[in-house]
Formats: structure tokens, sequence, C-alpha cells
């Protein structure tokens, strides 16, 4: 795979894109944690949560991949 479109110290693009995915997927977990709604909902919830931490991680293994040599918290 080419991660050369990965290898970037600072971009803005990037920085907002990891925080509204981090955003998104606490909202996700909010609406699964609501008291009111049935399990079907939750669990729909859940996977939308699971799907959206999914990405984010495959997006932040991947430029972890192309900077080795780069020590920059992404998961913060």
């Amino acid at each position: 795979m080419d991660l050369s479109h990965f290898q970037f110290d600072t971009n803005p693009l990037w920085d907002d894109v990891l925080k509204r995915l981090k955003d998104m997927i606490e909202v996700e977990i909010s609406e699964a944690l609501t008291q009111d709604i049935s399990p079907e909902v939750r669990s729909h919830q859940c996977g939308r949560a699971e799907a959206l931490t999914d990405f984010r991680y495959s997006l932040i293994e991947s430029w972890e991949k192309a900077n080795p040599d780069k020590n920059i918290d992404l998961n913060a």
C-alpha cells in the first residue's frame, strides 16, 4: 500500500478529520448509553461507534506506518 499521502508533520485538514471522527464516536456512544432506546437501536448505535472507531484507528495506523521516526500522539 502506498502510504506517501500520509507523510506529513502537520496538516490542518488531518487534525480536523481526526477531531470530527472523535466527536462523532462520542456522540454515537452517548446515544448508545441512552436509557430509553430499544435493544435494536442500542446495538445499531454501538455498531456505528465501532465502525467510526475502526476507521479512525486505521487512519492513525496508516500515518504511523508512513512516519515511523515521528513520535506524535494522534490518539489524544
